[in-house]
């Protein structure tokens, strides 16, 4: 959503959505590999491809900088529950899946 992603700008991260960089349509393996490549978290409504994305990283010994899966929710609360998990733990997102 992209009024989540400029929520998450305007509070001051340095967030980005993939039509800044015109990465829409890209597999959601591809859409992780870049976002591991950017040192970024990757915020996704897609809980199923990411867990299992998630998995074979772990099972197979790789990194990535994080997986918050959000539950589809009106805008503003997913905004304050974002901010909420990101102001407590952004030292901790390495090789971590999280649930808002």
């Amino acid at each position: 959503d992209p009024d989540v992603w400029l929520g998450l700008r305007r509070a001051g991260f340095d967030s980005i959505h993939i039509y800044d960089v015109e990465r829409q349509g890209a597999s959601d393996e591809a859409q992780l590999i870049f976002a591991i490549q950017e040192n970024r978290a990757v915020i996704t409504q897609d809980r199923k491809d990411f867990v299992l994305l998630h998995s074979d990283y772990m099972l197979n010994g790789w990194e990535h900088c994080g997986i918050i899966i959000c539950t589809p929710t009106d805008t503003r609360t997913m905004i304050r529950e974002l901010l909420k998990l990101l102001d407590d733990k952004p030292e901790i997102m390495l090789n971590e899946i999280w649930y808002i």
